[in-house]
């Protein structure tokens, strides 16, 4: 009696242990953004570069320190930072009398496709605007890149600027998206307000 006992106390555990849940993982989570909510612009103008942009007021613009440390002749490389995204436009600047614009546009393409690895699709859009003698190229890089927004500008003749958006973040671009399109918008306006000074 007392082995039987024991053999039904030993059932009744087994069978109460087998119907607990099975575990069930976390849901993937997304970065919380915090949009900037001002509409205003401001004016950006680098006369020793000769060039203008509107950008607008939640942006923070400053010279690319760690460049203009090496290179003190050259103050034209900015960064344009998006503080409450943790996002941030690298733009660098070369004069195109020092520089051929078939190797400046050849190395623009060349850092574009090493994103080819990981991206699902590169869309290029022409920038072409007579009245101001603004040209260039807008790249859209898909998928889980570093960078899913590089541009360059040039008149052509004097100058050429090149532009690329990073986030301090894991490189997802379900997790981005939202970030990515709204400091997107922030750009296609600031190319379209793009002056040369000269």
């Amino acid at each position: 009696m007392n082995s039987v006992l024991k053999l039904i106390i030993i059932a009744g555990i087994l069978v109460t242990a087998c119907k607990s849940d099975p575990p069930v993982p976390k849901p993937r989570g997304y970065y919380k953004f915090n949009f900037p909510a001002s509409t205003s612009v401001n004016e950006f103008e680098l006369k020793a570069c000769d060039f203008s942009f509107s950008h607008p007021a939640y942006v923070e613009i400053e010279q690319d320190t760690l460049y203009f440390n090496e290179r003190p002749d050259h103050p034209c490389w900015l960064n344009i930072k998006y503080p409450t995204l943790n996002g941030i436009v690298h733009m660098s600047y070369k004069p195109l009398p020092q520089n051929s614009f078939n190797e400046l546009t050849e190395e623009y393409h060349r850092i574009k496709f090493k994103h080819a690895v990981k991206a699902d699709f590169i869309d290029d859009a022409i920038i072409t605007n007579d009245s101001k003698k603004v040209y260039g190229l807008v790249s859209e890089v898909g998928g889980n890149v570093a960078s899913s927004y590089q541009f360059y500008v040039t008149d052509s003749q004097n100058h050429y600027v090149r532009g690329a958006l990073y986030f301090k973040a894991q490189a997802n671009a379900d997790s981005l998206k939202p970030a990515v399109e709204f400091v997107k918008k922030d750009l296609v306006n600031m190319l379209e307000s793009w002056k040369w000074l000269e």
